[in-house]
């Protein structure tokens, strides 16, 4: 479809294009991060004719939906992905996008339709596999634990060096209560990844925490938080929309917190009070009124007064002496036998 558009596009004279092929032309030559390309497939969009031809307004469509998920308008990205399969309805690539936009839009339940529905045309292709599984075990909602770990079984044989196919089996694992058989496949995960992803270790940072590994979970949430601020900066830089990016600060104020909880478990309270200040910069609440009862502690125990020292005890009254009888001075025969 891409080339077919590519090709018309170029046999079309520039001084005989439409308003409509005009803007797509200028759509088609920025990279889907140049903010340009949105405002320029809108432009395409408003000035589509029906003699612009249907495949050719999908086109529009697709080329500006790619620039919003760049960019994490994810719930405006897959409106405009419907509208692709609307005007292209054999359009398998824009059925795995709108996948992909409906999942980071929280919708993991329409996103498995569309999933379901790629895999099925698509079936030695794991992406298809890897969605279906990561909307059956959702950041938010119920999950599915074993149907996810089946299709991700079956992305690790198209993929076996993909790392989030061993992350969506160890979190399957993880979310069924078993933390032990989530290990294995989270340490796999954290290989393939290479430290370049925060999401195995985040998970592998409650599972070790889920087992009492406290020393070791915090650790893995020190190798997650530096990756959030990678992924903040990062979308402070494309633009990406303000939702987004409240959403990154919030992921980022969670992993501090979660550390900081631990750090106060292993009674390691300078560092579990680092941990919640940057917490509460980043706009967690409870982090700040965390912050402020450790402060009030500590005044609260110098203002209060010193206790009276107790009056001594008066000593005990000397115990009285059994009053000793008299001898009795009778004759023995008078106390025997006298009337």
């Amino acid at each position: 479809m891409s080339a077919l558009v590519l090709a018309a596009l170029l046999a079309w004279p520039a001084a005989a294009a439409s308003p409509f092929l005009e803007a797509l032309r200028r759509a088609e030559s920025r990279a889907a991060s140049d903010p340009e390309r949105v405002e320029f497939a809108t432009r395409a969009i408003r000035a589509w004719l029906p003699g612009d031809g249907r495949l050719m307004l999908s086109h529009a469509y697709l080329r500006r939906a790619e620039a919003l998920l760049l960019s994490r308008e994810d719930a405006a990205a897959a409106e405009d992905l419907t509208q692709v399969m609307a005007n292209d309805p054999g359009n398998k690539k824009a059925r795995l996008l709108r996948g992909r936009a409906r999942l980071a839009a929280g919708k993991p339940f329409d996103a498995e339709v569309d999933f379901a529905e790629y895999a099925a045309a698509e079936p030695e292709d794991a992406e298809g596999w890897l969605g279906l599984a990561e909307a059956r075990v959702p950041l938010a909602g119920k999950a599915r634990p074993p149907e996810a770990r089946k299709a991700a079984a079956r992305a690790r044989r198209l993929a076996p060096a993909d790392w989030r196919a061993d992350w969506l089996e160890g979190r399957a694992w993880r979310l069924e209560g078993r933390p032990e058989a989530a290990l294995p496949p989270l340490e796999a995960a954290v290989a393939r990844a290479k430290g370049a992803r925060a999401e195995p270790h985040a998970e592998r940072a409650v599972a070790l925490a889920a087992l009492g590994r406290h020393a070791e979970a915090a650790a893995e949430w020190g190798r997650v938080i530096p990756l959030y601020e990678r992924t903040l900066v990062e979308g402070d830089r494309t633009r990406a929309a303000a939702k987004a990016r409240q959403a990154d600060r919030a992921r980022l104020a969670d992993a501090y917190v979660a550390r900081g909880r631990l750090h106060d478990f292993l009674l390691d309270h300078d560092a579990a009070r680092a941990d919640f200040n940057e917490a509460c910069e980043l706009g967690r609440a409870d982090a700040c009124e965390r912050l402020k009862r450790a402060a009030a502690a500590p005044a609260a125990a110098k203002r209060r007064p010193a206790t009276a020292r107790p009056e001594p005890a008066a000593p005990p009254e000397p115990k009285s002496k059994p009053r000793r009888r008299k001898p009795v001075r009778s004759e023995p025969g008078e106390r025997v036998y006298g009337s």
